[in-house]
């Protein structure tokens, strides 16, 4: 009897054994993995390190996201629906011990990034914009944010984008993938040409501004991820200088520092352009554009209407990981060497107290519509610069 017993839990607990997915290097047409709880496709599976382990009886899907399929011959598949099965995947009836190598078909020709418009008012009358994905659940789809972005129609700028960083995940690996059509809109989500992609990438390509980044891909430890950056919902026109240096050391400084702390922050990130009015105004030179137009901080679109895009003065991140956070910003035009609207904490940066940096820029931007959840209650703990 007691012989018995100890074979009936030994059984229990080889019944219960969990279940690895080593993500290992970053793959180009790597799929999604995403929780399916209930039938409710909610959120994407975030390794620790490379490797993530489920218990038994979890069920995930992994996806291609919509317009495009499994790289499988012979097959038309775009979604696996998985489970943890004793140490396996259960993937239909079909028992395997792997769910690490599978990949998706080429998606230049598709695409698989959704922007999703919302009435929810931000920054300077701006409105968000969730950029994704959408997953097929069942009969109807579910809507998988990557990030967003706080835009506005009328001045065609974004105000601001709030992204993730993982700094719990350690992956290795940089797909090289170029993106040719450069933004989706879901219909007509702005309602002039003002975004077609020639139009955009003539008015950048300049000699002196970038398209730079509010969220950088390399902030994102999946392939999938990285393509929803690649949007101009997320891009400002930076100076090609500040964008290829200065702006980029910030960035990979923020990855150190999240990393450091080692799990998820919510990184907003935007930019300012002062108010003539304002007491900062006198401090900045004008950016003088490449135009045959010039009209002060704008780049002047091509086309038989003026169109313009605002470029921002100043460049901002607030990072907050849970009740502790830090605002860090640089100047568009590098001559700028000082600011007084909050006090400085680091030597290299310009960075403050979240709280005291949104308090300080109300006198730049007046009423400005910040997030809610940009609002931090501690200082984050800093790393050398």
């Amino acid at each position: 009897m007691i012989r018995q017993l100890f074979l009936a839990i030994a059984i229990g607990f080889a019944c219960s054994e969990a279940c690895t997915i080593n993500f290992g290097q970053m793959r180009k047409n790597e799929p999604i993995f995403l929780y399916n709880t209930n039938n409710n496709i909610n959120s994407f599976m975030i390794p620790n390190g490379n490797s993530m382990t489920l218990s038994s009886g979890t069920q995930f899907l992994i996806d291609c996201g919509q317009g495009r399929k499994f790289n499988i011959p012979n097959q038309n598949i775009q979604q696996l629906q998985v489970s943890c099965e004793n140490n396996a995947f259960m993937i239909g009836n079909q028992l395997v011990q792997s769910v690490d190598n599978f990949e998706c078909m080429d998606a230049r020709n598709s695409p698989v990034v959704r922007i999703q418009k919302t009435q929810s008012i931000c920054g300077d009358d701006g409105l968000i914009y969730n950029v994704g994905f959408h997953v097929q659940n069942g009969n109807s789809q579910n809507f998988i944010q990557v990030l967003q972005s706080c835009f506005d129609e009328q001045s065609k700028s974004v105000f601001y984008v709030k992204s993730n960083i993982f700094g719990q995940v350690d992956r290795s690996g940089s797909p090289d993938f170029s993106i040719n059509n450069g933004v989706w809109t879901d219909g007509k989500v702005v309602p002039s040409n003002f975004f077609e992609v020639k139009s955009v990438k003539s008015a950048f390509s300049t000699k002196q501004f970038h398209r730079g980044h509010y969220a950088p891909n390399a902030d994102y430890p999946f392939a999938q991820h990285r393509r929803a950056t690649f949007q101009y919902f997320n891009m400002g026109p930076m100076e090609a200088r500040f964008n290829g240096k200065d702006w980029s050391q910030l960035e990979s400084y923020v990855r150190k520092l999240v990393k450091h702390h080692g799990q998820t922050a919510t990184v907003f990130t935007g930019g300012f352009v002062y108010n003539s009015q304002s007491a900062l105004a006198s401090k900045n030179r004008p950016i003088n554009i490449l135009n045959q137009n010039p009209q002060g901080n704008k780049v002047m679109m091509p086309g038989n209407q003026v169109k313009t895009i605002l470029v921002p003065d100043l460049f901002w991140k607030i990072i907050n990981i849970g009740n502790q956070g830090v605002a860090i910003f640089m100047f568009n035009d590098t001559t700028i060497t000082q600011q007084n609207f909050c006090q400085n904490l680091c030597q290299k940066y310009f960075c403050c107290n979240v709280n005291e940096f949104i308090s300080g820029t109300d006198g730049i931007k007046g009423n400005f519509n910040w997030p809610h959840d940009a609002y931090v209650g501690q200082n984050l703990g800093m790393i050398p610069e």
